[in-house]
């Protein structure tokens, strides 16, 4: 573990679950229960406690609705879905597979809202679509690949209700907790790959009667490999003299 790497996994895992919950809108009613005007819902990166910061003390923003996800867990889950997964690392012109380790990550996802018609209309533009998974696709530049991760969701919980007296208004804030089974990677160690060879051949009639005299090698022969379009792997000789 002395050589550094970072494939930024675990960023960019996050960034795609936060892209999951981008572009939600909801509905503003009047009192006749018409609908005057639909408003994005913005999206935080951000635990609970920065989260009501925001809601509370930036009060020259647009505060709510707001959504606001973090990541709060992390699992190792060899045991639960084994290694079973292999992709192909290109080194050195060649392919290189590798086997991810699995974990857990475990995300919150916090709405806050002034009414709860605005809770349900975001809880019903997210739930329904998690049956009973989402799957994202993790880009990895540092490998030129990319993984398939399974989203599943838990539960969905609303917190206490949040009393702020000195302005005199309530907000309803909700919890939803989700699992995704992501993947840490290995560093990549780039060995050189053998393309060229000298090998010496030995007459096999020398083993078989030791007391022939000489060493038995008769020739020397240069193989160099290469791949054809197919992968296939042929090899080039050249006799050599002693």
């Amino acid at each position: 573990m002395k050589n550094y790497y970072f494939f930024k996994l675990m960023k960019q895992t996050t960034l795609q679950f936060l892209d999951l919950f981008n572009n939600i809108k909801i509905a503003k009613y009047n009192s006749m229960g018409s609908i005057t005007s639909y408003v994005n819902v913005p999206l935080k990166l951000s635990g609970k406690q920065k989260f009501y910061y925001w809601m509370y003390d930036r009060k020259h923003e647009k505060r709510l609705p707001m959504m606001a996800v973090n990541l709060v867990g992390l699992e190792n889950a060899v045991s639960e879905r084994g290694i079973n997964k292999t992709i192909k690392i290109p080194i050195n012109r060649e392919e290189y597979h590798k086997t991810p380790i699995p974990y857990n990550m475990e995300f919150e996802l916090v709405i806050g809202a002034l009414y709860v018609s605005e809770i349900e209309q975001i809880l019903e533009q997210i739930l329904p679509f998690f049956d009973p998974y989402v799957v994202i696709r993790l880009p990895i530049a540092e490998i030129d690949n990319y993984l398939d991760l399974i989203v599943n969701f838990g539960s969905a919980s609303i917190d206490k209700d949040i009393e702020i007296p000195e302005e005199n208004y309530r907000v309803l804030s909700w919890t939803l907790n989700f699992t995704v089974n992501g993947f840490l990677l290995k560093p990549i160690k780039d060995t050189n790959i053998i393309h060229k060879i000298y090998l010496k051949l030995r007459d096999m009639r020398f083993y078989e009667n030791p007391s022939l005299s000489g060493d038995g090698i008769y020739e020397t022969m240069y193989l160099s490999g290469y791949k054809d379009e197919n992968e296939k792997l042929f090899y080039d000789y050249e006799i050599l003299t002693n």
